[in-house]
């Protein structure tokens, strides 16, 4: 019997269906379809809630420590875009707790938590104030600017929840 692990093959089977029908749904609309099914708000949070399990479908990256389902990191509000898994992009940094989460990242095993804001004008969100999806990303290069902000490449590994207490 199937379970909430088993979304991406029950959006296979919703799609076959549907085509058997003549009935034409897109991937994304099929795994949004599942996720609500199975009572998630969406594909993402769904996602992020099959790679929390034991026995979910993360694998460990190579040349890194396996991840954990409680893992501790320095997060990051993100102000203007979602990090998705396997996207490389460049931040920049300049608030004072952004820059004390990335330089523990630095400190420790290069990875951070990035997670998006609700409300781009917030200054010090709160964690009511940031999506409760984000991504587990690690640092590949970080250069100090001339006027103290960060310029980082960072790359997204994988979807986790945002668990605060």
């Amino acid at each position: 019997m199937r379970d909430f692990r088993n979304a991406k093959a029950m959006a296979k089977t919703l799609r076959e269906v549907f085509a058997s029908r003549s009935l034409q749904i897109s991937h994304s609309e099929s795994l949004e379809a599942i996720a609500q099914i199975l009572g998630a708000r969406n594909w993402q949070t769904l996602s992020a809630a099959i790679e929390a399990e034991p026995g979910g479908r993360t694998k460990p990256k190579a040349g890194g420590p396996p991840p954990t389902a409680r893992s501790v990191l320095p997060l990051v509000p993100m102000r203007d875009f979602v990090v998705f898994p396997e996207m490389a992009v460049p931040l920049f940094a300049g608030r004072p707790k952004t820059l004390a989460a990335i330089q523990a990242a630095l400190d420790g095993d290069q990875r951070l938590f990035l997670v998006t804001q609700r409300r781009r004008e917030d200054n010090a969100p709160t964690p009511d104030d940031l999506f409760k999806v984000g991504v587990l990303a690690v640092i590949l290069q970080s250069t100090t600017l001339t006027d103290g902000t960060l310029r980082l490449t960072v790359q997204g590994e994988r979807r986790r929840m945002l668990v605060v207490g």
